[in-house]
């Protein structure tokens, strides 16, 4: 037996308001359904783990439910805290109170139909408004005894060429470099004179024109594929050396401007469809993939054509561009560039006949390692911070001369984390 359904509730999720969300609303549901049910509230940074930990003790080996309502942040404390206990199967319910709500946006998009809990929504003393229906999808889920999927997770080990410095790190959603994640270290530095969203603008307008050094080695237990646009199909990697036979590893040359991997979520916020290709929910017997998006600028002829001194506007203008297209549904993967040796030609095409701008990879694995500060610059613009590396929206800095490792979790059996959707 499971046992009751355990909500985890961070207070000052979604603005201070989940606790009045969960006993004005998720409560009268679960008494609707004689759904047994226990409260467990955190009361710092990290302790939904220590709660999990605490539930795992209790209830010994076998299934678990939990309920978290919070965000990204507090599923990811939760995870952080049991991901290593052995025996225990976690059955999620997710409410969306964070900020940014990435995993359940990519389990439940705004456009997604709430026909299938019908059933469940019937039985109600009054079906609650759209907005509200919306957040409780997961519930839903879970009430009407769907089976859940299994999440992925995703382990980074950074180290250092002295292996001294060894950091092990588990993450759900995402794990980035380059823009994204300098995105989040500047936004820190410009939260006290700008508190709110505008902080995470001015630091993309300070981040989009640099360039960021490093190499990739993308591996796979089969073979590493890239996504072709132009024939909407999985083939052999096009844009990059091709591994050697029998090694099956891919190797990618930097500079980089954009680079985010997951396996998890499509999108990092309701309409942000940064990763349109990957897929949850297919792979519960199997390990899944990372899905790796990539832009090297340095294959646009937009930049190389450009003279020196106009090179860091032409890079900012075209990163909106093109990571812009992230809000029309995914689009941006849709991007071609001018076809090689049409000098005339700068502007990018929808399905076109020249190679995609953004470059997707699907792997089990990769390592990133940030090229050397002596190495040479591209003229005309400027060096980002290639050691930064952006896990959950937790911060880590590769040492000098280190590298960052990252691989799915090996999935044990029908243990580990599965998500109502």
């Amino acid at each position: 037996m499971a046992g009751p359904l355990h909500l985890i509730v961070n207070p000052v999720a979604g603005h201070g308001k989940a606790s009045e969300f969960v006993n004005s609303t998720v409560l009268p549901i679960l008494e609707n359904f004689s759904t047994q049910y226990e409260i467990h509230t955190t009361t710092s940074p990290g302790n939904a783990g220590v709660i999990g930990k605490r539930l795992a003790s209790t209830q010994g080996n076998g299934t678990v439910q939990v309920a978290i309502v919070g965000g990204d942040g507090t599923f990811h404390e939760f995870i952080e805290g049991v991901n290593q206990i052995e025996g225990v199967r976690w059955e999620v319910v997710l409410f969306p109170f964070g900020t940014a709500n990435a995993l359940f946006s990519s389990l439940f998009p705004p456009s997604g139909s709430l026909d299938k809990y019908q059933a469940v929504i019937d039985t109600l003393p009054s079906a609650p408004v759209q907005e509200t229906a919306h957040q409780l999808s997961s519930l839903f889920s879970f009430l009407s005894k769907s089976s859940p999927v299994n999440l992925p997770i995703t382990r980074t080990t950074i180290t250092s060429t002295s292996e001294q410095h060894h950091e092990k790190i588990v993450s759900h959603v995402l794990l980035s470099t380059s823009l994204h994640a300098s995105i989040l270290h500047d936004s820190e530095a410009l939260r006290e004179t700008h508190p709110g969203v505008e902080r995470f603008k001015n630091a993309a307008q300070q981040n989009a024109s640099k360039l960021f050094y490093a190499t990739v080695s993308l591996e796979s237990g089969a073979n590493v594929e890239q996504w072709d646009p132009r024939i909407d199909k999985w083939v052999q990697p096009f844009t990059t050396t091709q591994p050697s036979e029998g090694e099956g590893v891919v190797r990618i040359e930097g500079p980089f401007s954009y680079f985010l991997s997951t396996s998890t979520v499509d999108r990092l916020e309701p309409t942000f469809v940064i990763s349109p290709l990957t897929q949850l929910g297919q792979f519960n017997d199997a390990q899944g993939y990372v899905y790796v998006t990539i832009i090297r600028p340095l294959r646009d002829p937009l930049i190389t054509t450009t003279q020196p001194e106009e090179r860091k506007a032409k890079l900012s203008a075209r990163a909106f561009e093109v990571v812009g297209q992230a809000y029309a549904n995914g689009n941006h993967v849709n991007l071609t560039l001018p076809l090689k040796g049409d000098k005339l030609k700068l502007e990018l095409e929808n399905k076109g006949e020249g190679e995609p701008v953004v470059e997707v990879f699907r792997c089990t694995s990769f390592a990133w390692t940030p090229s050397s500060p002596s190495e040479g610059e591209y003229e005309g613009l400027e060096r980002g911070n290639e050691r930064l590396v952006c896990a959950d929206g937790a911060l880590h800095t590769i040492p000098q001369g280190g590298v960052a490792m990252v691989k799915l979790q090996e999935k044990r059996g029908d243990q580990g984390f599965y998500v109502y959707t």
